[in-house]
C-alpha cells in the first residue's frame, strides 16, 4: 500500500491510523505481474496456424499431460512427458508434419507496461532428449518483443547445439543462444520445465510479445509455460510502520514528511 505523510493539522499516528482502519490484516507491498500467460487456454493469444493433431507425433496444442486442445485432433500419443510443469502448458512436435508453414508464432499484444521502469520477461521452457538427441541446426525457439510498435527485437533463444552426428550438424540439443548468432552456448533445455529471465530493455506504453518455434522433424519438440512480464526494478523499499512514527528531531517532524512510501506492518 503507498501513503503519503503531509504536514496537516492531523499528527503522523492520525494518519496512521486512518491508514491501518482501511487494511484490517496485514500490509505488505505487492508486486503483480502486469502479464502472465499460464497456457490454461487460447483466449490470451493468437497464433499463425491452428491447433492440430494426427494423433500420434506430428501435433501443436496445449496439453496438461492427460487431456488438452489440439483443434480438431486426437490427443497425440506420443506426447513427451516432460516434469515441472504445473497444468496446461504449450506444445509441440514436427510442426511441418501437418503442412504447417515454418515457423509456428504464437502473438500477444498490447500489453499495457506503462508506469513499468525496468520490465522483465519470465518464462518456463523444455525440450524431451531423447537418446542421442533430435535438434538439428535449424531449429530453434525464439521470444522476441517491440515496444509502441517500434519493430521487433530478440529477447530470448534457444538454438540447436552439441551434434551427436557425423554426417553433419544433426541430433543435438537446445542451449541457450546468448549472443542470438544461432548456436546454443548458455544452458542446456532438457525433459524438466526451467525458468528463464530477461530484461527488455526499453519502456514506453504498450508491448507485444512473440515466441517463434521451429521444429520439423519426428522427436523434435518444445514445451513453454508460465510466460510473465513484471517491473524488474521493483519500486522502493517498503517503510515499516515504525519508522513513520519514529523520528529523532526535535521539533517533531517526521522524516518522511512530503515522501510518497510503501508502509508494510503487521496489524
Amino acid at each position: 500500500m503507498r501513503s503519503r505523510v503531509r504536514r496537516t493539522g492531523l499528527s503522523v499516528l492520525a494518519v496512521l491510523a486512518m491508514v491501518v482502519s482501511l487494511v484490517p490484516l496485514a500490509m505488505a507491498p505487492a508486486i503483480a505481474a502486469d502479464f502472465t500467460e499460464t497456457f490454461d487456454d487460447a483466449s490470451g493469444f493468437t497464433v499463425s496456424t491452428d491447433f492440430f493433431s494426427d494423433g500420434f507425433g506430428d501435433y501443436f496444442g496445449l496439453t496438461d499431460g492427460a487431456t488438452g486442445d489440439f483443434g480438431a485432433g486426437a490427443l497425440p500419443t506420443s506426447l513427451k512427458a516432460y516434469t515441472g510443469f504445473d497444468g496446461s502448458f504449450l506444445t509441440g512436435m514436427d510442426l511441418n508434419g501437418e503442412g504447417a508453414t515454418m515457423p509456428i508464432v504464437v502473438d500477444w499484444a498490447g500489453i499495457d507496461i506503462s508506469g513499468m521502469t525496468s520490465p522483465e520477461f519470465s518464462g518456463d521452457f523444455a525440450e524431451f532428449f531423447d537418446d542421442p538427441g533430435d535438434i538439428d541446426d535449424s531449429d530453434y525457439i525464439r521470444v522476441s518483443y517491440q515496444v509502441d510498435a517500434g519493430g521487433y527485437a530478440e529477447l530470448l533463444w534457444f538454438s540447436a547445439a552439441d551434434f551427436s552426428s557425423t554426417s553433419g550438424p544433426f541430433n543435438g540439443i537446445f542451449r541457450e543462444d546468448t549472443d542470438f548468432d544461432g548456436t546454443g552456448d548458455g544452458t542446456a533445455l532438457g525433459d524438466a520445465a526451467q525458468t528463464f529471465t530477461a530484461a527488455i530493455p526499453a519502456t514506453g506504453s504498450t508491448l507485444d510479445l512473440r515466441l517463434s518455434v521451429l521444429v520439423e522433424a519426428g522427436d523434435e519438440d518444445f514445451a513453454v509455460d508460465n510466460f510473465s512480464v513484471t517491473d524488474g526494478g521493483g519500486g522502493s523499499d517498503p517503510v515499516t510502520i515504525y519508522d513513520v512514527q519514529y523520528t529523532e528531531d526535535s521539533s517533531g517532524a517526521n522524516p518522511y514528511i512530503d515522501q510518497e512510501v510503501t508502509v508494510s506492518g503487521i496489524v
